[in-house]
């Protein structure tokens, strides 16, 4: 096997045994985990940036990072013939140090998110310049591209069943996105930057109920460096709720599971009013229609494009559940902070009357 090979001339490491673990190959040697990343599941900021933060976490006394491990030459990566890949070392369980961070009997991913968050806090203060909330521009470049490839579509003589679905769906898709860009620009104009940089922070390129794993016996979350960004932390909130969504659509406990979840996360660390429109307002945004589109034309698997085309029809079809459900947080989100928030009166109908099907 090339990866283990690598490992003996790169790392000196003698797999024993082979399992899978958070969805990656994983191995067992001298009583430590090691779990191989390839590279093209990590997004964002580099390595080196990754492995800083890692190192300021663990310091600050938050729990289960595993960390990069290096070749004995240093390097933070190696390549095979087949792929490049990086290899994290999860931590030893040996001593009992006190560390920050849900534990038995109450495992909570929200708790243990929030803790997280607060560690992150402190490392954007010492290591991050002034931030610009990337949001608004990003969105407008995906929405501007989008638009384009709209405007090519409709100049097709015979358009496929997914140009068809795009065509249907880009006028909704461009309202809602309008909207969520107006929400961030409204939060800039109405508390500053200063006000958004106080929720930067640690975050994950894409947080769901996956992300986090626990071992069997060894009862903490562990988390992967190559997951590590900086960001306003309602960004890590918003990405759990939206997957939530999607993937349990018509469980009727869902907007149940998303109470528990944001309560438990503001018994550690409360949402202000800002931060609640930033999170309504990266919900608003259907990023989901753009990974969706975007995928399909870029990628020459069928069966990759066929799933992409289902994922867009359950997204078309659950269009006004997802509404509601954003209606129910503004309302969640007006009691936590007991005052209405200033959401313009166009957002708060437009969650109302826009849906696709009505």
């Amino acid at each position: 096997m090339m990866a283990e090979r690598l490992l003996m001339d790169r790392y000196h490491l003698y797999p024993e045994v082979w399992f899978h673990l958070g969805g990656y190959r994983a191995f067992q040697f001298q009583g430590r985990i090691y779990i191989l990343i390839p590279m093209k599941d990590v997004h964002g900021n580099g390595l080196p940036k990754k492995q800083e933060i890692a190192t300021f976490l663990t310091a600050q006394g938050v729990n289960g990072i595993a960390h990069v491990q290096p070749t004995n030459d240093g390097d933070l990566t190696v390549r095979s013939e087949e792929e490049e890949f990086c290899l994290l070392v999860m931590p030893s369980l040996k001593g009992n140090g006190e560390t920050k961070g849900a534990q038995l009997p109450n495992l909570k991913v929200a708790n243990e998110l929030a803790f997280f968050h607060q560690g992150g806090k402190l490392y954007v203060q010492n290591h991050e310049q002034p931030f610009d909330l990337p949001w608004k521009s990003y969105w407008i470049r995906r929405l501007e591209q989008m638009e384009n490839w709209y405007l090519h579509l409709r100049e097709q003589s015979n358009p496929s069943e997914m140009d068809q679905l795009v065509l249907l769906t880009y006028p909704y898709v461009m309202g809602v996105s309008e909207n969520a860009i107006q929400c961030i620009q409204d939060c800039l104009l109405d508390h500053g930057k200063e006000s958004i940089n106080q929720g930067m922070t640690t975050t994950h390129w894409r947080f769901h109920e996956q992300t986090w794993f626990i071992v069997q016996q060894h009862w903490m979350f562990y988390k992967l460096t190559t997951d590590f960004s900086v960001d306003h932390f309602t960004r890590d909130l918003s990405e759990w709720i939206r997957d939530h969504w999607e993937k349990n659509a018509w469980e009727k406990d869902k907007w149940n599971v998303v109470q528990s979840f944001l309560s438990d996360y503001q018994q550690i660390q409360p949402l202000a009013m800002l931060d609640w429109k930033l999170l309504l307002a990266r919900l608003m945004f259907p990023v989901s229609f753009f990974q969706c589109v975007e995928t399909y034309y870029e990628s020459k698997d069928e069966g990759k494009r066929e799933l992409m085309k289902k994922r867009l029809l359950h997204w078309i079809t659950t269009s006004k559940e997802r509404e509601n459900r954003i209606g129910e947080l503004l309302q969640m989100g007006e009691q936590f902070v007991n005052f209405p928030l200033s959401f313009p009166y166009w957002v708060k109908t437009s969650l109302n009357q826009t849906s696709l099907f009505r």
